[in-house]
């Protein structure tokens, strides 16, 4: 019977999921871990980042782009076009399969049944959505190698980038026992295999940028290495339809995007991201403004952690991050354990609605404090803000006041890294707040209950 291995890079477990690998970026290791290992566990997790160095290029349907691709360090042979499936039960995809001249497309090595819910999605892959400008730009970054920056002052919730990943690959196989005997002897590595075929499939155009990525690993080979030092993971895809991966918290699909990989770090990140699997693509968000000639960043962490958790987790990555929250790192752990202090969530204002003793703004006092915090701290990126916005929408429910419910609404509903993934699971609220045209707010459990009755 095949049971379940998981092939990943010897490096240790980081935040979320994603394995923490040896670079990021411009930050390079004089080390040889990552070589391919294998692993039977039930984490998911991945690695991702990289950079690319090259020039500003037209891309093929005509609009200019900062496509930072260069000539290929090694040249990648010539190879058949597998389709599957394979001994792992998984097929080779193009996904748009009747892409238009010019329309970015993704090589992907998936299970059948999921890729034939995916195709039951309306409109399969729907239009992508980028702006009408290129934000960013490539340059050096100090310290740091090669970075993204922004082109122009790009305003909080503005959307950056829609692009759709070079390609896309389980992080765990099913593979009977003698494949896995066979691979541990040194034998065929199905993996490695499998992300050389997705890297064949893919345009000239996107092998070329794939090929220019940053290779941590290069003991792993050119394709596979590149893929363990860039790729992101994501839970989109662990429920398409009727096909569902019960563990929902855990990654089960890498991928590698080009333009995230070239994010360098940082512990108050300015952009967020997330998979928007009816499009196929990643988009990237801009979670505070951001000035002209900023550096776009992301966090490989887990930003609420201690400092010296974070630079723990950065180890790997052999740099050490010089951030404000870092290098300031006594104040910043003092706000960061301030704001997991309080959990905002629906028990709270439960609490404030049933104790008459608490005052209207007892609530609102608290969350004001939270989002200053935050702010201060640079995390808007975080779950804990957009949680707050949707904290105060409800208090000001329970006061009968739905002109400023609205308010905190939109702000909720403009965090779109994180209303994506919460509306469906306790911000369903949010919708029908903002809903202008409708009086259903009023039958929301919550429509006046601090609303002092008339005596």
């Amino acid at each position: 019977m095949p049971s379940k291995l998981k092939v990943v890079p010897n490096a240790r477990l980081g935040a979320g999921c994603r394995l923490v690998g040896t670079r990021r970026n411009g930050h390079r290791s004089t080390s040889r871990r990552g070589a391919t290992t294998l692993l039977v566990s039930d984490h998911e997790s991945t690695m991702r980042r990289g950079f690319l160095n090259g020039k500003k290029e037209s891309k093929d349907d005509g609009r200019e782009v900062n496509d930072l691709s260069t000539t290929p360090a090694a040249a990648s042979k010539t190879k058949s076009r597998p389709t599957g499936p394979d001994i792992a039960g998984n097929i080779y995809c193009t996904i748009p399969e009747d892409a238009a001249p010019g329309e970015q497309v993704t090589e992907c090595y998936i299970d059948p049944t999921r890729r034939a819910a995916l195709n039951k999605i309306p409109g399969f892959p729907q239009p992508m959505q980028p702006p009408g400008e290129v934000l960013f730009r490539l340059g050096e970054s100090p310290g740091k190698g090669m970075g993204l920056f922004a082109t122009r002052k790009i305003k909080q919730s503005e959307l950056i980038s829609d692009h759709r990943p070079l390609l896309l690959s389980p992080m765990s196989l099913r593979l009977p026992m003698h494949v896995q005997m066979a691979m541990v002897l040194g034998g065929r590595d199905v993996l490695s295999e499998s992300i050389e075929n997705l890297v064949q499939r893919m345009t000239p155009s996107n092998r070329a940028r794939y090929m220019a990525l940053a290779n941590s690993h290069p003991e792993a080979g050119a394709e596979l290495g590149i893929f363990q030092t860039n790729c992101e993971g994501t839970r989109a895809l662990n429920e398409v339809g009727d096909v569902v991966i019960k563990k929902h918290g855990q990654c089960r699909f890498s991928t590698v995007c080009d333009v995230i990989s070239r994010m360098n770090h940082s512990c108050s990140p300015n952009t967020s991201t997330y998979f928007i699997k009816q499009s196929f693509s990643w988009r990237v968000w801009a979670t505070r403004d951001i000035e002209e000639g900023e550096e776009l960043t992301s966090s490989y962490t887990i930003m609420l952690a201690s400092a010296s958790t974070r630079q723990r987790m950065l180890a790997d990555y052999a740099f050490q991050c010089q951030c404000p929250a870092c290098t300031d790192a006594s104040a910043s752990n003092a706000r960061r354990a301030k704001i997991i202090e309080v959990d905002f969530n629906p028990e709270l204002g439960l609490k404030w609605i049933n104790d008459a003793s608490l005052s209207d703004d007892w609530l609102v006092e608290k969350c004001h404090a939270q989002i200053a915090l935050i702010e201060q701290e640079g995390l808007e990126t975080s779950e804990e803000y957009w949680e707050v916005f949707v904290t105060l929408m409800r208090v000001y429910l329970c006061l009968g006041d739905i002109k400023t419910a609205r308010k905190w609404a939109a702000r909720a509903y403009e965090c779109q890294w994180v209303h994506l993934h919460r509306e469906a699971v306790d911000g369903q609220d949010v919708a029908l707040v903002l809903d202008e045209a409708s009086m259903e707010y009023e039958r929301h459990i919550v429509w006046c209950s601090r609303v002092k009755e008339e005596q």
